[in-house]
């Protein structure tokens, strides 16, 4: 059976996130799973990683709102309703140094990379969360209503 190495630990998370700037200040919490979960003042984020050193980031279901038999939000769920609306902002400034093509084999040259996506990503459409806005997911609600509820 494949079972790839895996990359992620707090040590890397702490060198990525120590290369931005954040607009609060955040503490870190490990998981006995091997995530890490990233804590603002109004919000939670888990970063976890996936097969093969695939990066994600999402929201704990206590976060927003949803129940138990939902599946928890990730940064691209938020992203696909946030974006459109944020891209029209006259203050919005696209995303710069995202890596688009990450590696295809596992390694923590992947990791950083994912782990680089997921800051510029935060910083970029996500700020208002640290607001303890979570409007987008009435938005995000209605556009993919959960049918087996």
């Amino acid at each position: 059976m494949y079972n790839p190495k895996s990359y992620f630990d707090l040590n890397v998370l702490k060198e990525i996130l120590d290369q931005y700037k954040w607009s609060s200040e955040y503490t870190l919490h490990e998981t006995n799973s091997g995530n890490v979960i990233l804590e603002f003042p109004k919000f939670k984020i888990i970063i976890s990683e996936g097969f093969e050193s695939n990066m994600n980031a999402y929201f704990p279901n206590s976060e927003t709102k949803r129940n138990d038999k939902q599946s928890a939000l990730n940064i691209f769920d938020a992203i696909d309703v946030i974006k459109s609306a944020k891209e029209l902002e006259n203050d919005f400034i696209e995303p710069i140094g995202l890596v688009k093509y990450l590696n295809t084999e596992p390694s923590l040259e992947k990791v950083r990379q994912g782990l680089n996506n997921i800051c510029i990503l935060l910083q970029t459409y996500l700020q208002t969360c640290n607001d303890g806005d979570f409007s987008w997911i009435d938005e995000y609600n209605k556009r993919y209503p959960d049918v087996d509820l």
